[in-house]
């Protein structure tokens, strides 16, 4: 046998040995033998580690209110619909600063069903600049946040 050979002989048959060794160190605990530990063992099955998701499909996910006088308040709304097969829940609604606010006609729609987001945006104190303006969905779809996005031109008076 080469040389080379029974140097890779010799670290394999050391590498059992050691491997065996820990095995044994680690199975040889003592343990009552009369108890189940099995259930102890926690089910982690899909199921139980995922809610059931859902799908949402907006009309559109921006809203363009054009050129506006600052002062003038924008009320618009997204339009969506729940294309999965469980109900579409809308866990929380969230606009940045500056103006905008927002809430969802419901908080959970059944599949085929129709939801609104309505939205007002306060122009006052915003002359003279583009405003783009968001609101985020947290909600049970693969993607968890959605963002829809209100923008505009806000003139001075």
């Amino acid at each position: 046998m080469s040389p080379l050979k029974t140097i890779i002989a010799s670290v394999s048959a050391w590498s059992i040995v050691s491997f065996s060794l820990i095995l044994f160190a680690f199975n040889n605990e003592s343990r009552d033998p009369d108890y189940n530990y099995a259930d102890e063992a926690q089910d982690f099955t899909v199921e139980n580690i995922s809610p059931e998701l859902s799908t949402a499909r907006f009309e559109e996910t921006t809203f363009d209110f054009g050129k506006i006088k600052a002062g003038e308040i924008v009320t618009g709304r997204f339009l969506f619909h729940n294309t999965g097969d469980f109900p579409l829940v809308v866990e929380q609604v969230k606009t940045g600063d500056g103006g905008l606010m927002a809430h969802c006609s419901h908080a959970e729609i059944m599949p085929g069903g129709v939801g609104l987001v309505e939205f007002e945006f306060n122009s006052a104190g915003k002359e003279g600049s583009k405003q783009c303006k968001s609101i985020t969905l947290k909600m049970n779809t693969l993607e968890k946040y959605i963002t829809l996005i209100v923008q505009g031109e806000v003139d001075s008076e």
